[in-house]
């Protein structure tokens, strides 16, 4: 065994295990161990400035947009571009949010099974890419189609990010919040994140804003949570963000694949 000395024992606890220095400088032989050297000081990176925002105004689903950009930064070489889901594009917030984030070289794929909300998407990446200060945005491309099936809709591709706002169009108004045209339902929206996580990329994430404050959305939120928790913790790790003196607030729920 190689002795232990002050430069290469974590604590400075020079050699320990041998006790080749402690007894020589109790016999006075060889020079003294150098005192070892303070641990490194822990410097925390600044929350990003979607959390800031968070704490501001207490809108949990933004903070999806600091997490993709967390993930997106450490994201494992891959030999091929960023490729990132919209399973509900809605009012197209998030497939903006998402074709920022990715940048000209990723790859966007928003899914809705609104014409409405296709044609908002569409109109939004338009002015996100039309503005001045606008950074190159990442083709997307948009499909009439339900997120159950993504697999198919993959053609069995892996991607780095899957986001759901599950909810309602808010653009269909209040009295046709109930339409089931508008409002995602607990037994597609299960079969569609069992297929999100089955596409993810080592290192990929679905993010899953659940809206609670319409009717039958905390019965979702519920489904969604109970669904996540029996997730393989060797695989993956899943957590979720709620505001707990806001209780109609929107909820956050995040599982990421393990490299």
């Amino acid at each position: 065994m190689r002795a232990c000395t002050a430069a290469t024992c974590r604590r400075g606890l020079a050699c320990r295990r041998s006790g080749t220095a402690a007894r020589a400088s109790a016999s006075g032989g060889g020079a003294p161990p150098p005192a070892p050297s303070p641990p490194p000081t822990r410097r925390l990176p600044p929350p990003p400035p979607s959390l800031a925002y968070l704490l501001r105004t207490g809108r949990t689903s933004n903070a999806a947009h600091a997490v993709w950009a967390a993930l997106l930064a450490d994201r494992p070489p891959t030999g091929r571009p960023a490729y990132a889901v919209d399973a509900t594009a809605g009012l197209g917030g998030d497939t903006v949010g998402l074709a920022r984030a990715l940048g000209p070289t990723g790859r966007v794929l928003s899914l809705d099974l609104s014409p409405d909300a296709l044609a908002a998407t569409a109109a939004a990446l338009a002015s996100a890419a039309a503005a001045a200060a606008s950074p190159p945005l990442a083709p997307a491309r948009l499909a009439r189609a339900c997120p159950s099936p993504l697999g198919d809709l993959l053609g069995g591709e892996q991607v780095d990010l899957v986001a759901f706002n599950l909810g309602y169009l808010p653009a269909a108004g209040a009295a046709a919040v109930e339409a089931a045209s508008t409002s995602t339902r607990p037994e597609t929206t299960m079969a569609a994140l069992g297929a999100a996580v089955a596409a993810l990329a080592p290192g990929g994430a679905v993010t899953v804003a659940s809206y609670v404050g319409h009717a039958g959305g905390a019965e979702e939120a519920a489904a969604v949570s109970g669904w996540l928790e029996t997730l393989d913790q060797r695989a993956y790790v899943v957590s979720e963000t709620r505001l707990s003196n806001r209780p109609q607030a929107p909820r956050l729920s995040v599982v990421y694949r393990k490299g």
